[in-house]
């Protein structure tokens, strides 16, 4: 193995990179003219674009989460509307979410999260409670809250 191989490998984990390697086989084997440094340009390729994608994506995120925190709280006037599971077209979904939701708070070691514990006995309003919900249950309540707000503007 070249000294290029061993030096990537000692700082890049085997198992990372051969997850690269998976479109450049065919049943197990390489096709012809692959190259370490093919897998590795990929590799960093990669690196670079999540590198420069990742920030926006926050921001996207960030705006996305206050948005629907803004709608829901706006639409039924309680901050914790969230919670109630009428204002939700799947009770499945609804226990689900607050479990999940629930069990991201608890293990929040923020002085945000001791905050609200400590002065508001644990409750989260919708603004705050964003902030603990990961990727797919904020959209899949956006998907699952039952009268979704018409299309307008702040």
């Amino acid at each position: 193995m070249g000294t290029f191989a061993i030096e990537k490998l000692k700082t890049n984990n085997y198992y990372r990179i051969s997850a690269y390697t998976l479109h450049l086989k065919k049943d197990d084997v390489f096709l012809p003219g692959t190259t370490f440094e093919q897998i590795i340009r990929l590799y960093d390729f990669d690196a670079n674009f999540r590198s420069i994608l990742s920030p926006v994506l926050e921001r996207i995120e960030i705006a996305f989460r206050t948005h629907v925190a803004y709608l829901l709280a706006n639409k039924y006037g309680d901050p914790l509307s969230y919670r109630e599971k009428n204002y939700f077209v799947n009770e499945v979904f609804h226990s689900k979410f607050l479990e999940e939701l629930d069990r991201e708070i608890d293990r929040s070691k923020e002085i945000f999260a001791q905050h609200h514990r400590k002065k508001y006995d644990g409750q989260f309003p919708i603004w705050a409670a964003v902030e603990y919900v990961i990727r797919n249950p904020i959209q899949t309540v956006w998907k699952y809250e039952k009268r979704r707000p018409k299309r307008n503007r702040y």
